[in-house]
């Protein structure tokens, strides 16, 4: 009798709190569910304006001279005395002697040479003597008219050639002398020197490498895209071109400090890169080491590598917004306010996309306000609200407030 208690009275324990349990599930009172407010994400917006828009490409390239020539004499001879100039780095003016050769030799030659120039005008001399001679004994013994022969006019025309080629003769031999000092042929610096007092050198070989500084010029690359963007002279001779050359900005850092200078597109490459497929302009800047003006700016120097722009088309009704608010290539959200704050796709037409930034001419009106911020979900007419909205400019003021004070008192 006790075992049989000990097993069903804990049997009915548990039947007796899962009847109150379903009791109290059926007639008790429910809670009254919270009610969850839903926010609006706040976005930036940035609005737009339309006007005539100057495209501009912007591409890089390295300085180059326009002009460069290895230093190489036009006679033979022993070094006697090499300029300070010729040094690399060195800079040097246009006339300036750079070289000289012993002129001993050249000097012999030009007494030689006039020695035979003299007696070839002796021999003119006695020759027309002579024709005078001849002629005046026909004159007083022959009939009728003298023979070339008699009256010696083939060696008259022999000496007169003679005078003419000892002539010559004496110009080259005077020449060469005046060859013995080696010229700059413009204004420039050297980049290489292989020649030294002592040496002999021989006509055609070089004895260093030089570079003009009038002018600097840079090759950049353009895509096949890019050239409708610019006006770049690509017919003969530049015929096709109309109004003013191309210009272009360069810019360097140097130092630390960015500079720029200016110039314009003298011409295009003669072929397209085979490997890259692109286009090259080149650029053309006057004067860039500054010689005709007094600057603090550093040289364009060769070599340099630099960014450039180069100023292209100008269109009419276009406009240019961050391209952080184009939107898989093809649509941008607008933020349209009416009675609530939503946002709108408008597929856009793009003439242009930049690192930064794009250029649209369709799709969207000045005025209207591009959405620049990206949310986990954007669908046609989501409701947002702006970042400018003052209360929403308050309530950012306050967090930020409260965060200072928090980590005032943490540090205290």
């Amino acid at each position: 009798m006790f075992k049989a208690l000990r097993i069903i009275l804990p049997l009915m324990v548990l039947v007796g709190a899962g009847f109150l349990g379903d009791l109290m599930i059926k007639y008790g009172k429910k809670p009254e569910g919270e009610k969850v407010a839903k926010v609006a994400p706040v976005v930036e917006t940035v609005s737009v304006s339309f006007g005539d828009y100057q495209f501009k490409v912007v591409t890089q390239g390295e300085v180059a001279p326009r002009t460069e020539i290895d230093l190489v004499p036009e006679v033979s001879g022993r070094v006697v005395d090499v300029s300070e100039s010729l040094a690399e780095g060195g800079f040097f003016e246009k006339g300036d002697v750079l070289i000289e050769l012993d002129t001993a030799d050249y000097e012999l030659e030009v007494v030689r040479t006039e020695s035979q120039l003299e007696q070839a005008k002796v021999k003119l001399v006695r020759e027309e003597a002579e024709t005078s001679a001849a002629a005046a004994e026909w004159k007083r013994l022959g009939k009728g008219q003298p023979s070339e022969l008699l009256l010696r006019v083939p060696q008259i025309r022999e000496a007169k050639a003679m005078i003419a080629s000892a002539e010559a003769a004496v110009q080259k031999a005077r020449r060469d002398l005046e060859r013995c000092e080696i010229k700059a042929p413009f204004a420039g610096r050297v980049t290489r020197k292989s020649v030294d007092v002592g040496q002999f050198v021989s006509r055609g070989i070089s004895m260093g490498r030089l570079y003009s500084v009038d002018v600097a010029e840079i090759r950049l690359p353009v895509s096949s895209l890019e050239l409708g963007l610019l006006d770049l002279p690509f017919d003969y001779k530049g015929e096709g071109r109309t109004g003013e050359m191309t210009k272009v900005l360069i810019r360097a850092e140097i130092g630390g400090v960015s500079h720029e200078w200016e110039g314009v597109i003298d011409r295009t490459d003669g072929r397209v890169d085979a490997r890259t497929r692109m286009f090259h302009a080149v650029a053309r800047i006057e004067d860039p080491y500054a010689r005709a003006e007094a600057s603090d700016r550093p040289p364009l120097s060769v070599g340099l590598f630099v960014e450039a722009t180069i100023l292209g088309k100008t269109v009419k009704n276009a406009v240019v917004i961050p391209r952080i608010a184009l939107r898989e290539n093809r649509f941008v959200w607008v933020v349209k306010q009416n009675e609530k704050t939503v946002l709108e796709r408008r597929d856009v037409t793009i003439l242009q996309k930049g690192r930064s930034e794009i250029v649209v001419s369709e799709g969207i009106s000045s005025g209207e306000m591009i959405c620049l911020s990206t949310l986990g979900v954007m669908t046609e007419g989501m409701e947002v609200r702006l970042a400018s909205d003052p209360e929403v400019v308050a309530k950012a003021k306050r967090r930020q407030q409260t965060a200072m004070n928090k980590t005032e008192a943490e540090g205290e």
